[in-house]
């Protein structure tokens, strides 16, 4: 099978495109990479796993192939968040880093993530590299078996420091000030014992729930999702809590609740971000948001005078605008974020705990301060909808990319984008965007309006659209 990496690293279904075999391929391919990048007599990286089925066994073969490469490895005492990783590629002065992971595909999934010495992901010219290097050795690749170096491997704690950090990053005494109750959901992932210890270690309100290793993550999918969030939602009635603050399985992504249990669109709490970073942190720099991010962040920009560069969809695009120094906050549709004094990759940790940083300095409900975003610059409410991929819908997918579009439901196109997919923009900035995806094999369709009315006309206007193709 071709090994290719997606926007979000290379995933397989686990014994079938995921195999010990393959995974020992991509070592290999990335140990040939870094002996040819690193002009070092030691080659050191930090390997990760997330909390899925046999996620620790993978990572532990790995670490022997890298070992037997003459790679030392940092090796976590427990499966390991994403930003923990990052953390300490950074802190440590690493040369790159490995996570074993599927991030949100279903449980049958596995896959790997590949890192940069500054802690972000592997730039695209350099998975092109990688994936070039697969090629060149596959057919003639064979592992005999063997022990690893022990002298190579590390176990370190990828905890403590990495919490550490975060004291440093977020306003502890404010929100110990304003009383804050949360809860938090981990999702039976790794970020599980993460902000929990944060508000426990500073004295702070927290409950958790589904704060255990689960692989089959209770049935659903650690997905950041309203309907993966039900029992969050329960969670804060029942205890009266300010807000709810959930992350997915590999800690890059979070999700939030307000106050009344309701979930709030990650494009909505990233505008929400996107504005206290400006108002009360001095964001003065480019900011990058991908296609399929809410036009709520270009009102924004735009209001305040900032520059904003649109990307295809994928953490790689905004990690390398970040890693260049080229933007300070990036965005993305999938309740991820990346913010340069921070660091060079997606922290749905560090998140979670700045929405409860920016309801403790404003000192009002997360509703109220929804409503007051919107007030000031535009109600905005997305929706989207997926199609799982067949050798029809690909045909059909080509032929509707090539449509020239005029309007759709009455509304007329005032422009059309074709870096990932298309995304049709009306007149009234409403828009609709059809792409397929990069980790999974589906078509994504995404719409905003000004409310669910409309977005969900949009949505299903494309859908037709899509479908009498």
């Amino acid at each position: 099978m071709t090994i290719k990496f997606g926007t979000g690293g290379w995933r397989g279904i686990m014994g079938k495109e995921f195999t010990f075999h393959n995974l020992r391929l991509v070592v290999q391919a990335f140990s040939n990479f870094l002996k040819r990048k690193v002009k070092k007599d030691e080659i050191t990286i930090a390997l990760d796993y997330d909390s899925r089925f046999f996620s620790n066994r993978y990572a532990k073969e790995a670490t022997r192939l890298f070992t037997l490469n003459g790679i030392r490895v940092l090796f976590p005492e427990r499966d390991t968040p994403l930003p923990a990783l990052a953390y300490k590629i950074v802190k440590n002065n690493l040369d790159g880093g490995m996570i074993i992971t599927a991030s949100n595909n279903p449980p049958l999934y596995n896959g790997v993530k590949i890192f940069s010495d500054n802690g972000a992901s592997l730039r695209e010219k350099y998975v092109k590299e990688l994936e070039q290097e697969i090629r060149k050795i596959e057919n003639d690749f064979r592992f005999v078996h063997r022990y690893p170096v022990s002298d190579l491997i590390q176990y370190r704690d990828f905890e403590e420091a990495y919490l550490n950090y975060l004291s440093s990053e977020i306003d502890k005494d404010i929100i110990k000030k304003r009383n804050l109750k949360v809860v938090v959901d981990p999702l039976y992932g790794s970020a599980r014992e993460y902000i929990d210890k944060f508000f426990i270690a500073n004295e702070l309100y927290v409950e958790t729930i589904h704060n255990f290793r689960d692989p089959y993550f209770g049935g659903t999918l650690p997905i950041i999702k309203k309907e993966n969030l039900s029992d969050l939602s329960k969670k804060i009635i029942e205890t009266k809590s300010d807000m709810g603050i959930a992350v997915d399985l590999d800690g890059d992504r979070f999700g939030i609740i307000d106050e009344t249990g309701r979930y709030i669109h990650p494009n909505i709490i990233l505008s929400l971000i996107l504005n206290y970073l400006i108002e009360v942190k001095g964001l003065r720099g480019k900011i990058a948001k991908s296609i399929a991010t809410s036009g709520l962040l270009s009102m924004i920009a735009k209001e305040n005078n900032i520059e904003i560069v649109e990307t295809p969809v994928g953490a790689k695009y905004i990690s390398e605008l970040i890693t260049d120094g080229k933007v300070e906050f990036g965005a993305e549709q999938s309740a991820g974020f990346w913010y340069k004094p921070h660091l060079n990759e997606k922290d749905g940790i560090f998140g979670g705990l700045l929405v409860a940083e920016i309801l403790s300095y404003y000192n009002r409900p997360l509703s109220q301060l929804i409503n007051t975003l919107f007030n000031r610059y535009k109600k905005v409410y997305p929706l989207d909808k997926n199609l799982i991929i067949n050798e029809k819908r690909v045909d059909k997918y080509n032929k509707f990319c090539d449509i020239k579009f005029k309007e759709i439901e009455g509304k007329k196109v005032k422009k059309v984008i074709k870096i990932d997919g298309i995304k049709l923009i009306f007149n009234d900035d409403n828009w609709v965007l059809v792409r397929v995806s990069g980790n999974e094999p589906i078509i994504r369709f995404y719409s905003e309006g000004r409310n669910k009315k409309e977005a969900e006309v949009l949505l299903s206007g494309i859908l037709k659209v899509f479908n009498n193709v």
